[in-house]
């Protein structure tokens, strides 16, 4: 039986080089590992190509449906993480959100085939909503002490 692909997008972010190391040190259900950058020649592509050998990088933009779909096909599951923090939310000029991104990488991976998705991103959910949903961990009202074991978040 062959392995199945997982493809990450923004394969050189924290999120994403992370969740690859991951899944490269799982020898229990062992996947074919593949991430998307927008520059494979990048610095942060060659530190990951070091440390992960086997996992294939492609060059892909979000905001390029046409990539997104190349870059997830033949992929079982995938993994996506938009950065709010990206440069090109802070151009004042932008009119495009990453709620914008996501719907069209979610679309791309959809279109490829992908069966599973985990997407994590970090908007308000107060935000877009208009205030008619709130969620305590997104709009930054609540912490947790982590060291209290028996405490559980509502």
């Amino acid at each position: 039986m062959s392995q199945k692909l997982i493809t990450v997008f923004g394969a050189t972010g924290a999120q994403g080089s992370s969740v690859l190391r991951s899944l490269a040190q799982n020898t229990t259900t062992p996947f074919q590992l593949r991430g998307t950058t927008r520059n494979p020649s990048s610095d942060a592509s060659k530190t990951l190509l070091s440390q992960i050998p086997d996992v294939e990088l492609v060059q892909a933009n979000g905001w390029d449906k046409a990539s997104m779909v190349a870059a997830f096909r033949g992929s079982w599951g995938a993994f996506v993480n938009t950065n709010s923090d990206d440069a090109v939310f802070e151009n004042p000029e932008e009119t495009r959100t990453e709620v914008d991104l996501g719907k069209s990488i979610v679309d791309a991976a959809v279109e490829a085939g992908v069966e599973v998705l985990v997407y994590s991103g970090f908007n308000s959910a107060k935000d877009i909503t208009g205030g008619k949903v709130s969620n305590k961990a997104f709009d930054g009202m609540y912490t947790a002490d982590i060291t209290d074991t028996a405490r559980t978040c509502p």
